[in-house]
């Protein structure tokens, strides 16, 4: 599909390495956006995660950062005609050796997942999906630096969960939320949804599946939490 509609932007995908999907819906529409002015989108890809952060704070300036060309081209349009063109900035480059001097209130990512697995052919899908090019415990290390005192969401597959959060303590980020995601009742976790603080918190810990079953409807869990954006919703 060339392009996604959501209710209030679109997304151009023709050459996105990694096209609109579950996870990075899920991540814009959980994160904890309310009180962030600035914020902070690791690996952004097409835009998606920006936008509907744009979208659900009015307030917040947005950075973007990317470092696929052909993704960074396919963003800048897909910012440019929306909305909040004028508060979202497209930054190209490798974020763990940017110069980014602002402090953050909260940053965002959906990143490269993938750890020693078989690749493709495809040297652009394989940057945007194993972590190779951004291994996590330089991305924790990265993110906690340019945190003030805001928070850290991301997503990632469940079983990548545990390590994730020792590294995070490493770097003196806590978890203070947490969301596991499986695609209907009877199958187990695939994804978790982790928000990390520099404070020590009770962990507010929760599940949510995205079907009824197999071939179900979706659950009211995941409607509510995305209808702000599906058009079917």
């Amino acid at each position: 599909m060339d392009y996604f509609r959501f209710k209030d932007f679109s997304i151009e995908q023709n050459e996105a390495s990694c096209k609109v999907g579950t996870d990075g819906v899920l991540l814009g529409a959980w994160a904890d956006v309310a009180k962030a002015k600035r914020i902070l989108d690791i690996g952004s890809g097409t835009g998606l995660i920006a936008l509907m952060a744009a979208q659900r704070n009015p307030k917040a300036m947005i950075d973007a950062v990317e470092i696929d060309r052909q993704a960074i081209e396919q963003a800048s349009r897909n910012l440019a005609a929306s909305p909040w063109k004028e508060r979202i900035r497209l930054i190209g480059g490798d974020f763990l050796s940017l110069d980014l001097d602002s402090e953050y209130d909260l940053i965002v990512s959906n990143p490269p997942f993938f750890e020693d697995s078989l690749k493709s052919p495809n040297e652009r899908r394989n940057k945007a999906r194993h972590s190779d090019s951004m291994p996590h415990s330089e991305l924790v290390k990265r993110a906690a630096k340019l945190l003030d005192k805001g928070i850290f969401s991301l997503i990632l597959p469940f079983e990548a969960t545990e390590k994730f959060i020792r590294e995070a303590n490493k770097a003196d980020l806590f978890l203070r939320r947490r969301l596991n995601v499986a695609p209907y009742p009877s199958k187990v976790y695939n994804r978790t949804l982790l928000e990390f603080s520099r404070t020590e918190l009770a962990i507010d810990s929760n599940e949510l599946y995205i079907r009824e079953a197999a071939d179900g409807d979706y659950t009211s869990a995941y409607r509510s939490l995305t209808c702000d954006f599906y058009l079917k919703f």
